[in-house]
């Protein structure tokens, strides 16, 4: 059932999420040392993505499966856009499986009236459950899961949890290293 979410329930002023009703996976989300795994979404100007589009540089990504974990979400891409600005090299991958019951008109419209401008070419969604069964991510939980992928492709940083946490730290020391591209 679709509802409306208020302001506080978004993704940085953010994308309006729609309750999840995939069944819980196995928790195999992509590993340091791994290729990103295949994977494709639109972002929200309508623009199919998919991992490759990752490896064309050093990229920051964070995904989240459900609205529990907005708020979080919206502090990774907040210190992200702070170190690399609005068009760095951020993707933040919205990965629901929202049921039949949600119109797609209804989920892309909410989630394009709630996320600032600038945004909506790097915030990838999909809201049929492919994405997240492709990155082998849980549904729902309060913490988004934080990347580092480098230019062929491979994680190189992994991280599930806060943006204050000792470990965002050295992952924005890792995007920042000279072989960062």
């Amino acid at each position: 059932m679709s509802r409306s979410l208020s302001r506080r329930e978004l993704l940085g002023g953010g994308v309006v999420l729609v309750g999840s009703s995939l069944p819980r996976l196995a928790a195999a989300a992509p590993r340091v040392g791994s290729a990103f795994p295949a994977c494709s979404a639109r972002d929200l100007l309508e623009h199919r993505h998919t991992q490759r589009d990752l490896g064309q540089r050093r990229t920051f990504v964070c995904a989240i499966t459900g609205q529990a974990a907005t708020e979080q979400m919206r502090h990774w891409l907040n210190n992200a856009e702070a170190r690399f600005g609005r068009g760095g090299p951020i993707v933040a991958l919205v990965a629901l499986d929202v049921g039949p019951f949600a119109w797609d008109g209804v989920v892309w419209g909410q989630a394009r009236e709630h996320t600032p401008v600038w945004r909506h070419g790097y915030v990838w969604l999909d809201r049929d459950g492919g994405l997240q069964r492709a990155l082998g991510l849980p549904d729902e939980g309060p913490l988004p899961w934080a990347y580092v992928v480098d230019r062929g492709g491979d994680v190189l940083a992994a991280h599930r949890g806060i943006a204050s946490d000792p470990e965002a730290e050295a992952m924005w020391r890792l995007m920042a290293a000279p072989d960062a591209g």
